[in-house]
């Protein structure tokens, strides 16, 4: 049977990132040897079929929200749809912290409310987004983008790579 997705699209997904990523983290990262062993240890460590893999958007950039202002602004929809895949949720949120909110846990916190005023959405802790980060067939050029090369070569290992991609995440 057709149809998309493939039942083994993200099982297939994430073993093929696992196999890329240590090598990816050396080259397009720039990361020391001591913290993409770390960086391998928590890919290998992390369960990612703890949640059961959902329709992601894939690319959640500041030019394919949709929004309106009804007292606020607030989320009204997305748009461009051409990348959308399945996968864990917490993955979904990595181009959204780097591009969307470039970062800032305020304009993170904002789209966090403005997306499921509710409160029923399910967003991954400080490691999991790491974890989803550095599987993220961008993360490794996202971590470039996000730090500078003296910083990357100089961490002593992946908690303060986390602290300083994602600094006062709980």
């Amino acid at each position: 049977e057709l149809g998309w997705p493939p039942p083994d699209a993200w099982p297939r997904f994430v073993t093929a990132r696992l196999a890329e990523a240590p090598a990816a983290l050396r080259a397009r990262a720039g990361l020391p040897e001591r913290v993409v062993a770390e960086a391998e240890a928590l890919l290998l460590a992390t369960d990612w079929f703890a949640n059961a893999p959902r329709p992601l958007h894939a690319d959640l950039t500041q030019d394919h929200a949709l929004v309106t202002r009804a007292g606020g602004w607030q989320l009204s929809g997305l748009i461009d749809w051409a990348d959308a895949e399945m996968g864990d949720p917490a993955y979904e949120w990595v181009v959204l912290y780097f591009g969307f909110c470039g970062q800032d846990m305020a304009l993170w916190r904002a789209f966090q409310t403005g997306y499921d005023p509710g409160g029923a959405v399910w967003w991954p802790d400080r490691r999991r987004l790491l974890a989803a980060t550095l599987l993220h067939r961008f993360g490794a050029s996202i971590i470039a983008g996000a730090l500078p090369d003296t910083l990357r070569r100089d961490l002593s290992g992946l908690d303060e790579l986390a602290e300083r991609l994602f600094p006062g995440w709980a």
